[in-house]
């Protein structure tokens, strides 16, 4: 009995946790964007992870777009052609 109310626990704070995830993605970018966009590799790094966490289910495409977005609004910002990164 106790391993199935400790499966289920275990259970429901993953699917609490894997919805945690868009938004703090989100919310990295826009409060790391800047920086990220002055650094090149680092930038990569950042997209990278993002296509790891959607290719594991646990980022959306809506997620990704927006992270997207918020990342080329500060490359314009700044100036920076984002083809040449």
């Amino acid at each position: 009995y106790y391993a199935y109310v400790e499966f289920i626990c275990s259970e429901t704070k993953r699917v609490l946790a894997d919805g945690h995830i868009p938004w703090a993605c989100e919310a990295f970018s826009r409060l790391h964007g800047k920086h990220l966009v002055q650094n090149p590799p680092l930038l990569w790094s950042w997209r990278f992870l993002m296509i790891k966490l959607w290719n594991h289910s646990l980022l959306d495409a809506r997620a990704m777009n927006v992270c997207g977005t918020i990342l080329q609004g500060y490359q314009n910002e700044s100036g920076l052609d984002p083809k040449k990164m």
